[in-house]
């Protein structure tokens, strides 16, 4: 299974274009009208759409913790420390581009590795 993304509005447009470019599935939550949505809405859209949800936001380790209480599935989360822009963007392409890779090569298992786990850059 090949991964893709989901970010949210706090990462840069350009994250999204640049791994566009480079084949791989890369959604904002504006390209789907969810950029004002709840973080929960996020996540639910993302494990719906078979997506890994990918912020810097940190109520995303909280609504981890609540789905693991509550014995939900999500596809993954990829949480990124706070980046000045440039180095947000280089940081966040590089990252998702090497686990996209990867699991193609079937070097990393989408399931073990990345789905309902909370993944910290």
């Amino acid at each position: 299974m090949a991964i893709k993304y989901f970010f949210d509005t706090h990462i840069a447009k350009a994250v999204s274009i640049q791994l566009r470019e480079k084949g791989v599935d890369a959604l904002r939550c504006e390209d789907v009208g969810l950029a004002e949505a709840s973080d929960e809405k996020l996540l639910q859209y993302a494990t719906d759409n078979n997506r890994v949800m990918v912020s810097q936001d940190e109520d995303f380790i909280k609504l981890h913790s609540a789905y693991q209480n509550e014995h939900k599935k999500h596809k993954g989360i990829f949480k990124f420390n706070r980046l000045q822009r440039e180095a947000q963007i280089s940081v966040i392409v590089t990252e998702c581009l090497f686990y996209s890779e990867a699991e193609d090569a079937g070097a990393i298992d989408y399931e073990t590795e990345i789905e309902n786990t909370i993944i910290y850059f």
